[in-house]
């Protein structure tokens, strides 16, 4: 099971343009880069939506989750409805090289839910918690490309 963690513990950075805080997932028993790993989900979520919008009409597909901080990301290679999941580090690696910490194989429909669930959940948590420092353009685009997922996911169930 594929589980996107964004834990409401953030700060608003860069003049409001972006949060701070815990984003990390979990794939089976593994929870990558670390728990509570700190990033900025914001931005994360935003890159994550991309990438998977941009497979979503394709048969086969090679993608990438990344995470802003540190040498991490979740390497995807879509096969028709299915997905492999590769949670991967270059942290220490020689250059070109990466270990690959853990894999294993979803539906992609379950990791499409995933991120609209979990996209949906800290819009959440940004709506209640209004601040003046909040920079409505970056919550925007966020709720448009969730939107544009859910438009593709609820088009496909037809």
């Amino acid at each position: 099971m594929f589980k996107i963690k964004v834990l409401n513990d953030f700060d608003y950075y860069k003049k409001g343009k972006d949060v701070g805080g815990p984003i990390f997932v979990e794939l089976g028993e593994i929870v990558f880069p670390a728990s509570e790993w700190f990033d900025l989900p914001m931005s994360v979520l935003e890159m994550w939506l991309y990438s998977i919008i941009d497979a979503y009409g394709a048969k086969n597909a090679e993608f990438e989750l990344d995470f802003m901080d540190g040498p991490y990301y979740v390497d995807c290679v879509k096969t028709w409805h299915s997905v492999i999941l590769r949670l991967t580090s270059e942290r220490g690696m020689k250059e070109g090289e990466k270990k690959v910490i853990y894999e294993e194989v979803i539906e992609f429909e379950e990791l499409v839910n995933e991120i609209i669930r979990a996209t949906t959940e800290f819009l959440e948590l940004i709506d209640a918690r209004p601040t003046k420092k909040r920079e409505p353009v970056r919550v925007k685009t966020l709720e448009k490309k969730l939107r544009e997922l859910k438009k593709l996911a609820a088009d496909a169930k037809k």
